[in-house]
């Protein structure tokens, strides 16, 4: 019988930068604003995971990695790449929260008394049980269909929220499962010929600039894999709990025409 799979924290930060470290010249300012930035001014700020690795008996595959940046006399980064194996938002959100708990308290004794940390493992209560080998998460797709002359009116976010939100309900209500309720596996995805597909990604309920290390909530978060993964990122605002950030990922012309239309749409829905 195989090995079950382990998951290793291996230490490799410094407390000093080494002597080849160059210091981050970029503008800070600019990478904190609202306005239209180059993507590869942020690839400098998110650390590699590395190449898988054959070890002994085992194989090393990196699934998280965090790097800061400092930025003289303006402030700091902190970028994070994971391989979405060993969570979701919610779970690195928590260790974002926890991270700033302790920074905040100088130690992590008053953090544990909290009994922030999880007891145990809650893959066993999975219905049908989950293999003891597995690990990583469970992810099954929630998809809704609608022509695209119904999205582009002018309740058609609101449509589709409606319709992705009843969906979702149905499925996790339904007696026999989700599973059950998906059926096979062929019929998980759309049998229509969707000549482009665009993603969102992120959710309002992590609040990242809830977050305090110890100087204040962060200025600016941003999504970074949106840029080759073609989607939009959506998180709660910096500044209102009634607000939210969009990010979108487009050429400098098409950015001009999204711009444009944004503004001009959202004043004049505004007006109404």
């Amino acid at each position: 019988m195989d090995s079950l799979p382990t998951l290793s924290v291996l230490e490799e930060s410094r407390v000093s930068p080494p002597p080849d470290t160059i210091e981050c010249n970029l503008d800070f300012k600019d990478l904190t604003g609202n306005h239209s930035r180059k993507c590869d001014k942020f690839y400098h700020l998110i650390p590699l995971l590395g190449r898988t690795a054959k070890v002994g008996d085992s194989i090393k595959i990196p699934v998280f990695s965090v790097q800061v940046t400092l930025f003289p006399n303006s402030g700091i980064s902190i970028g994070m790449t994971n391989h979405h194996i060993l969570g979701d938002a919610n779970t690195y959100f928590l260790f974002w929260k926890a991270w700033s708990l302790i920074a905040q308290s100088g130690s992590d004794e008053s953090f544990l008394a909290t009994g922030t940390l999880p007891v145990y493992d809650r893959l066993t209560r999975m219905d049908p049980p989950i293999p003891a080998a597995y690990f990583g998460n469970c992810l099954v797709p929630c998809m809704s269909l609608a022509r695209t002359g119904i999205l582009k009116e002018k309740e058609g976010y609101l449509t589709a929220a409606k319709m992705m939100g009843e969906n979702l309900h149905r499925m996790l209500s339904n007696k026999d499962g989700v599973l059950k309720y998906l059926g096979p596996v062929e019929n998980w995805f759309p049998k229509v010929c969707l000549k482009k597909i665009t993603s969102v990604t992120g959710t309002l309920k992590v609040r990242y600039y809830d977050l305090d290390f110890g100087f204040g909530k962060p200025k600016k978060h941003e999504t970074v894999s949106m840029d080759y993964i073609e989607s939009i990122s959506i998180s709660a605002c910096r500044e209102s709990n009634e607000d939210l950030e969009i990010g979108v990922c487009l050429s400098a012309t098409e950015m001009d025409v999204f711009v444009s239309n944004f503004n001009s749409g959202l004043e004049s829905y505004i007006s109404v």
